[in-house]
């Protein structure tokens, strides 16, 4: 198998947001009293793929949520919320430090401008571990759709058989594989290394 590239999600995999979805719904739920489940559907429903794409602003973004979940616009605090928590996942670097020598290496995350900023100063001390940096608000374009995935394809180039593609989300690893990428759903760390060394990279 002649892979030349390995790609990776941020939020989830390499970033650990613990498990942002329930403690951003949570907070609303607790704090405010918006019915969690609605928040969720609210927030990542049609809404959330045009702000990863930046095609509307984070003030169009903020007001419509508010609007729909009957807040004030200053408490639906995304970037508070989604951001605070979050962490780097060590085990993750250290794959990727093992991959580094022989691969292209990329990440590749559905994320808005705001939080882009954030998790880059997160990140700082790890950036020289990626050869290539994708974000879906940079790109205009988010995952699971197969032109965003060949659009980073094409920046590295690379075909879609020798690249590998990791990421926490179905729908995600769905799309990659739709166009013929090798995709990992990551579940956690020891279950990553087995199938990085079932398809002999590690």
């Amino acid at each position: 198998m002649n892979v030349k590239a390995v790609i990776f999600d941020m939020g989830g995999v390499v970033v650990d947001y613990s498990n942002y979805r329930d403690y951003y719904a949570g907070y609303l739920q607790k704090e405010l009293g918006v019915d969690a489940e609605l928040a969720q559907k609210i927030v990542e429903g049609e809404l959330l793929p045009k702000f990863y794409e930046a095609k509307i602003p984070a003030r169009k973004f903020y007001d419509e949520v508010a609007e729909r979940l009957g807040i004030r616009k200053e408490e639906v605090k995304w970037v508070e919320n989604f951001v605070e928590r979050a962490k780097v996942n060590a085990k993750t670097i250290n794959t990727i430090k093992r991959l580094k020598p022989k691969y292209a290496t990329a990440f590749f995350s559905n994320v808005d401008n705001a939080v882009y900023v954030k998790m880059l100063k997160l990140m700082a001390p790890y950036m020289h571990l990626f050869d290539y940096h994708f974000a879906s608000c940079k790109l205009g374009i988010a995952k699971p759709k197969h032109a965003a995935f060949r659009l980073v394809l094409s920046k590295m180039n690379v075909k879609p058989k020798e690249a590998v593609f990791i990421d926490n989300d179905k729908n995600n690893i769905k799309g990659a594989r739709e166009i013929g990428i090798k995709a990992i759903l990551f579940k956690n760390n020891m279950q990553l290394d087995k199938d990085l060394r079932r398809l002999g990279l590690l």
